[in-house]
This record gives structure tokens, sequence and C-alpha cells, in this order.
């Protein structure tokens, strides 16, 4: 911490070798240094995306959303295919955060081939990025038998305010079965903002 604040972002230079793990209070503490850095040329976090090291790799997706850095985008994007879990959630949460609405249509693409976790930070970060073109997939998600991913459909949809909110009404009013009236009633419930 001492380092980075005397050598700024330059200092960041350890992670490229890092062997140990980076705790999550190492990381809060190293983005609040950093934060308060004035006037300093961002570097290229994308680079530490592809460190061996798990923990450097979900740092540099933190610093990517702190630092709001688009134009690692693509790199983000990326991150689906990691071998982690772990990894590809803080992507999920990275795209969300940078609003990558170009990466839901491949997420829409392999949904199903992800497990079910994944599939619900998939839905959550929908709620963030979906437009309306992307309701009817959402609408599917909304249909599962699995109640967790109907509910996150629901929220997803309700979280697009009075649009998504009237999407929810159309299927509640016209073909929703007693538990899915439920789910929605609730997502629309807890969404009234």
């Amino acid at each position: 911490l001492a380092l980075v604040r005397l050598v700024n972002f330059d200092s960041l230079r350890f992670l490229d070798d890092a062997k140990y793990p980076i705790s999550e209070w190492q990381q809060i503490n190293l983005l609040g240094v950093l934060s308060s850095l004035q006037n300093q040329d961002l570097p290229d976090f994308s680079r530490w995306l592809k460190s061996k090291n798990e923990t450097v790799v979900l740092f540099a997706l933190k610093m990517i959303i702190h630092f709001s850095c688009l134009d690692f985008t693509k790199e983000v994007i990326k991150m689906l295919n990691h071998e982690s879990l772990k990894v590809r959630k803080a992507a999920i949460d990275a795209i969300g955060e940078l609003d990558a609405a170009s990466a839901l249509s491949l997420l829409k693409k392999r949904f199903y081939g992800y497990e079910k976790d994944f599939q619900i930070e998939v839905l959550r970060v929908s709620g963030k990025i979906a437009i309306e073109k992307d309701f009817p997939f959402l609408e599917l998600q909304l249909l599962s038998e699995d109640f967790d991913i109907s509910k996150a459909s629901a929220t997803a949809l309700a979280s697009k305010g009075n649009i998504g909110k009237k999407f929810l009404s159309k299927i509640h009013d016209s073909y929703a079965d007693e538990k899915l009236k439920i789910v929605i009633q609730n997502a629309i419930n807890n969404n009234l903002n």
C-alpha cells in the first residue's frame, strides 16, 4: 500500500508475478489507495486478466469496473470462458457494470450450457443491460420449471421499469398459472421505485 501511494499505478507491476492470493481485504485497500491518485494515466488492467493467479484476475476485473474501463469490454467478455466459476461470475458482474449490452447475445446463446448459479447471474445482469428485444428470452426463463430461474427472470424484467412491469403484467393477466402469478406479483412489488 505504501509503495502504491509513493509510486502510483506503476507499483502494480507486482501483479505480473503474484504467486500468492491477494485477499479481499488487500484488494479493497489497494482500490482505496488507487482511487485517491489524481490525474494518473490508467494502466492496461486487462493484462492481468491472463494471470494464472485467480485472485489477480478477480482484482483486475474489480479495477476495470471501478475505473469504468470500457475499452476492456472485449477482454472482459473473454473471461466468460474462464475455467473458474468465480471469475466467470465476476466477469458477468463487470459486463453489467460496464453496461456491455453487446455481451448479452453471447450469454443468451450459451445460457443453457451454464450451471444454474451462472444462469441466475446472467439473469441478474440482464436486469441491468437487457433491452426490449431481449424480453422474449427473459419470458422463456420466466416459464422455467426451476423456481430460482423463474424468480430471477421476473426480477430482471421488473427492474427494467414500467416497460418490464407492463410486460410481466400482460403475462400475469393472460396465461400465468397461480404459481407464476405469485412470482410475477412479488417481482413487481419488490421493484416499486
